[in-house]
């Protein structure tokens, strides 16, 4: 990239920052002091129902769920177990799994290695912390090398339909242009828009949540405020339709990050030469005009020079400033020679 094009795409991306932090700041600002009103009136009247918990004890017990929240338990299915005369929760914890399974920890795998990192789960022993750092250092570059290979497949399909019968004539990068933006986007109805259906029933979201969920995923951006319950114990499903899910899920984040590194791609392929045109005709531009501004400069001062030899001739100077001297010799009446001086005007000037 040329050091025009690249100082032209460092003002755009800082000013698309600017404006994403703008229209951010007005959208999601109002939302947040909406729910923190009607949390604090929630918690006022819960306060007011039960008078017999203490705020002090009710801070405790929330900040002890935050907490174990926060070290990956899921606390909503010990929240709905029931306490019996016969049985207490801890005895049917079992019940409840573990998020740590085989399956589990395969999707957080690929979690990691694919940079998604969700925040659903993540190690919280020593030894864990220490693994996971050599596994991710090894895992990411071998996962990034599995992902050109894929995407190198995947732009097969985009060569054949380049090299078949010619949508737009008479212009071969028009076309071109043309069948990658139709392909891309028919790979896209099918990486995003159809498993968001299968995400819609199978998670219970809306389809804008599910073409959400998506778009964040296979941009590797994982906020992981949406996040699948494969990860969970299967509770609607049985086990196996669960781990069948899983198993599609792992696939398609595999497919769905090729085909998105290829639209990235193809994307930032058209910016950088649309940047480059556009910054290549503004330097011509320049150039063109720059060669007119020294064309002009030297008619100028070749005009200059002109007259000012047209003047020198006229005054009897040369342009180098010296003097002319006439001297005459004529015969006197008396027969003998002598040298008349006839001073010039730069004489006179001089004996004034």
């Amino acid at each position: 990239m040329k050091r025009t094009a690249y100082l032209v795409m460092v003002a755009i991306t800082l000013g698309y920052l600017i404006l994403g932090a703008v229209v951010f700041h007005f959208m999601e600002k109002q939302h947040e002091k909406n729910t923190k009103h009607k949390f604090a009136l929630e918690h006022e009247i819960f306060l007011m129902n039960h008078s017999c918990i203490s705020p002090d004890a009710l801070r405790k017990y929330v900040q002890q769920v935050l907490e174990t929240s926060g070290e990956g338990v899921s606390i909503y299915q010990i929240i709905d177990m029931n306490v019996t005369a016969n049985s207490s929760i801890v005895d049917d914890l079992d019940a409840t799994g573990t998020r740590w399974d085989i399956p589990s920890a395969i999707l957080f795998c690929i979690t990691l290695i694919s940079t998604i990192g969700y925040g659903n789960m993540a190690p919280k022993t020593y030894s864990g912390r220490l693994f996971c750092i050599f596994y991710a250092i090894i895992g990411i570059p071998m996962f990034a090398a599995v992902l050109v290979g894929t995407g190198e497949r995947l732009q097969k399909p985009i060569k054949v339909i380049h090299n078949y019968r010619p949508w737009i004539k008479n212009n071969p990068s028009r076309d071109e242009q043309l069948k990658s933006i139709v392909f891309l986007l028919i790979g896209v109805c099918i990486i995003v828009f159809i498993p968001s259906l299968t995400f819609m029933y199978t998670e219970s979201w809306s389809y804008l949540q599910a073409v959400y969920y998506t778009i964040i995923t296979l941009t590797t951006i994982g906020f992981g405020d949406f996040v699948p319950g494969y990860f969970d114990k299967p509770a609607k499903f049985g086990a196996k339709t669960h781990n069948a899910f899983r198993i599609c899920l792992g696939l398609w984040i595999l497919l769905g990050l090729a085909w998105g590194a290829l639209i990235l791609s193809e994307i930032g392929s058209m910016l950088q030469t649309r940047i480059t045109t556009a910054a290549n005709q503004t330097q011509n531009k320049l150039s063109h005009l720059e060669g007119i501004v020294k064309k002009k400069a030297q008619a100028t001062k070749a005009k200059i020079i002109k007259r000012d030899k047209e003047k020198d001739e006229l005054t009897g100077k040369e342009t180098n400033g010296s003097v002319d001297v006439d001297i005459k010799v004529t015969d006197s009446s008396d027969g003998e020679d002598r040298d008349e001086y006839n001073p010039t005007n730069s004489d006179m000037e001089l004996n004034a």
